[in-house]
C-alpha cells in the first residue's frame, strides 16, 4: 500500500521533469512502477501510468515500448492475472496504440497477452479483435518461452522482445 501510494504522488513529478518523448525513459518508468507493484495488480499498474501515455506528444512506439514492458513485468512477477484483467488491458490498449502500424499492434499485443500468462488461448482469442494467424503463432510460442522461464525463475530482459516486436 505503501509503495502504491507513493507511485502516485511520485510518477507525475518525474514525467513532468523527464524528457518524456524519449522511449528509454518511459520503458524505465514503466519497468520500476511494475516491478515496485508486483504484489498488485496489473490494473494498479496500468491506472498509474496510463494517463500520462496519452499525452499526443509521445510517439506511439513510446507509449508501445511502456505499456508492453510494464504488462510484461507483470505478467512475470503476478499470476493473479485472469480473462477480465485480459480484456480490460487490451481495451486500454487499443486506443493507445490507435496510430501504430496496425501489423506491429497485433504482435505487440499477442506477445503482451502471452507475457502475462493468460495461457487460454480461446479466452485470449475472444477478448482480442483481428489478432490474426501470425500473432497466433507468437502467442503459443511465447508461452512456451514463459513457462520455461517461470519454471527457471528467470528474470526477462524486456528490451530483447522489444527489439523482436519492432522487426
Amino acid at each position: 500500500r505503501h509503495i502504491r501510494k507513493s507511485l502516485k504522488i511520485i510518477t507525475p513529478k518525474i514525467l513532468k521533469r523527464l524528457d518524456i518523448k524519449c522511449p528509454g525513459v518511459l520503458r524505465n518508468l514503466a519497468q520500476t512502477c511494475a516491478l515496485s507493484l508486483a504484489k498488485a495488480s496489473v490494473m494498479d499498474g496500468l491506472v498509474i501510468v496510463m494517463p500520462f501515455l496519452g499525452d499526443i506528444e509521445i510517439s506511439p512506439y513510446a507509449r508501445l515500448s511502456a505499456l508492453y514492458i510494464l504488462v510484461l513485468e507483470f505478467g512475470i512477477s503476478n499470476t493473479r492475472g485472469s480473462p477480465i484483467q485480459c480484456k480490460i488491458a487490451t481495451t486500454l490498449l487499443e486506443p493507445a496504440l490507435k496510430d501504430t502500424n496496425e501489423h506491429l499492434i497485433r504482435k505487440a499485443i499477442a506477445v503482451i497477452i502471452a507475457m502475462t500468462r493468460f495461457i487460454d488461448l480461446d479466452v485470449i482469442l475472444t477478448h482480442v479483435r483481428d489478432i490474426g494467424p501470425d500473432a497466433l503463432d507468437i502467442v503459443t510460442k511465447k508461452m512456451e518461452a514463459v513457462k520455461k522461464i517461470s519454471n527457471k525463475g528467470v528474470t526477462f530482459d524486456g528490451s530483447k522482445l522489444n527489439a523482436e516486436i519492432e522487426e
